[in-house]
């Protein structure tokens, strides 16, 4: 399966494109921010990964968005899935997905070794509001390749914090397990590349 990921360099994009690579597609990202670039560096020379500036007419299986995205030219995807989408108004052919999420925590995101940062508020990760909250990256990107296999494929997909799984309802929920080793996981990354944080 062939895979475009619209803004590749950003800390969920890394994450959507090396699990993609680890499951074996083909990727070409896209990165719209120049700063968030470096993240690229670290499956670049991976064959199955390709890095492009816009497509080429080139259809794909799937296009991945994160993030809003704004463009002058055309993705010809067969479906399409828009992560933290902040405009579901835009006109396309392809069979579309607008996937909000909880909030998503992980490697690479901006945070600091006691905490992390949502719309520029500091959120402890031994708060209460952030156990209950936050879903690991990881566990985000397996119900999103999950998805992009499946061939159902509703307009609109919400991901909870629950017990069970309903995907023909629209609704898409991941079951929080060891939040405190995940926590612990993401600090220990933190310190070893506290350098590369900005």
């Amino acid at each position: 399966m062939s895979i475009l990921v619209v803004n590749c360099g950003h800390w969920i994009g890394y994450h959507v494109v090396n699990d993609l690579l680890a499951n074996d597609f083909q990727v070409e990202g896209i990165a719209i921010s120049p700063e968030t670039e470096d993240l690229l560096l670290f499956f670049g020379r991976n064959s199955s990964f390709t890095q492009i500036d816009k497509p080429k007419g080139k259809q794909y299986d799937a296009c991945i968005i994160v993030g809003a995205f704004h463009t002058t030219y055309n993705i010809n995807a067969k479906k399409m899935f828009i992560i933290q989408h902040e405009e579901a108004n835009r006109a396309t052919e392809s069979e579309v997905t607008f996937i909000r999420t909880p909030f998503l925590f992980g490697e690479w995101m901006p945070m600091d070794e006691d905490g992390c940062y949502r719309n520029n508020e500091y959120i402890r990760f031994d708060s209460d509001w952030f156990k209950q909250h936050a879903i690991y990256i990881q566990d985000f990107t397996k119900v999103l390749i999950q998805c992009v296999q499946s061939t159902k494929h509703p307009r609109e997909m919400d991901i909870k914090l629950m017990d069970c799984r309903d995907t023909d309802k629209g609704t898409d929920v991941i079951k929080q397990e060891l939040i405190e080793k995940k926590i612990e996981q993401v600090r220990k990354h933190y310190k070893l590349n506290r350098h590369l944080y900005s």
